[in-house]
């Protein structure tokens, strides 16, 4: 199993390299076609054990594992040639790895079509229950594959499908935010005006389950070199003040919050809260924090939380 699962790593990183060395292909050379944007590819690519693929599958095998992974393997050589229409079926259910968030971003980097089916999968495939998969993977899994949608498609993808519950109504919420952000035609005003119900949803009746999605995605955050380029780092860019208020709402309610993650831990997600005010809070934010100055674990970051808070008021910083 391991060797099938490192041959589709190696397919899918040959497919990247062929879309990246495509410009150094001569159009009219034997063997050679057109990739995305007009860019030379070959046609397919041979790799070890004999197996060969076509480069616009490839590029789509590029993400988690197959569901069927013996039977869709041995089927790629029946399969080359077909054109990109293939890859819903090629794009199967799988949990997200170590490695599938960095391939979505290689992708989202190539800039083509051709992933879009890929992009649709992960952007509903969003299943925190996976017993072996890290929650960092799965929540950058599904917010690149929402960026990667917005940059090909007019409307949002379907988002955790047969999914219900106020959880999953508050991922599919972000999710959306997210997606309007990242369209490349809409106009600030635009975005905030697509935004407004879904912020508003956020805050109101999808309230208990708002906070958490907060608290993964600070977690999936913290392992990017830029965090301003993640998808919280642009929700706190574009809507400080509703994320501080969902911010607020998780400190004064700990005890009713939700989660779509099994086994959530109150006290890390609080500890994630206030660490976050400490650099988006306000002074509407201290009467929150001052509550947990004698708390037994979390005193010392709400303390900390207040003082930064405090500084950035005197050194006139404004959010």
């Amino acid at each position: 199993m391991f060797g099938r699962a490192l041959l589709r790593r190696r397919v899918a990183f040959s497919a990247l390299e062929l879309f990246r060395a495509g410009a150094d292909h001569d159009a009219a050379a034997p063997g050679v076609g057109q990739g995305p944007g007009g860019v030379g590819v070959e046609n397919d690519c041979v790799l070890g054990g004999g197996d060969c693929v076509g480069a616009d599958h490839a590029a789509l095998l590029a993400f988690g594992d197959l569901a069927d992974k013996c039977a869709a393997e041995d089927e790629l050589g029946a399969e080359r040639g077909v054109g990109a229409e293939t890859g819903e079926r090629l794009v199967k259910v799988g949990d997200a790895d170590l490695f599938t968030d960095a391939w979505l971003r290689d992708l989202l980097r190539a800039n083509t079509p051709l992933a879009l089916p890929a992009f649709r999968h992960w952007a509903a495939h969003f299943q925190p229950e996976a017993p072996l998969a890290f929650p960092q993977s799965i929540v950058n899994c599904y917010t690149l594959a929402i960026q990667g949608c917005a940059a090909h498609t007019q409307s949002p993808p379907p988002l955790l499908p047969g999914r219900r519950g106020m959880d999953a109504e508050a991922w599919r919420a972000y999710g959306r935010i997210l997606f309007w952000l990242h369209r490349p035609d809409l106009t600030p005003v635009q975005q905030r005006q697509r935004c407004r119900p879904l912020w508003e949803r956020l805050s109101a009746d999808l309230a208990p389950a708002a906070v958490d999605p907060l608290h993964w995605l600070h977690q999936a955050a913290s392992l990017s070199p830029d965090s301003s380029q993640t998808a919280l780092g642009r929700l706190i860019q574009r809507f400080p003040d509703r994320v501080r208020a969902i911010l607020h709402h998780g400190l004064e309610n700990i005890d009713v919050l939700t989660s779509a993650f099994p086994h959530p831990s109150s006290e890390d997600r609080s500890r994630t809260v206030i660490g976050l005010l400490s650099t988006l809070g306000d002074a509407t934010s201290e009467s929150v924090l001052t509550r947990f100055i004698e708390h037994p674990t979390l005193a010392v970051p709400a303390v900390h939380a207040i003082r930064r808070i405090k500084a950035a008021e005197a050194a006139g910083s404004d959010w």
